[in-house]
């Protein structure tokens, strides 16, 4: 199981990755 702050955490790294992809 994943801690809570991971389901966040990957938010984060979603937003980053299409910032940098546009």
């Amino acid at each position: 199981e994943r801690p809570e702050y991971c389901e966040e955490y990957d938010k984060i790294i979603v937003q980053a990755m299409k910032e940098r992809v546009s």
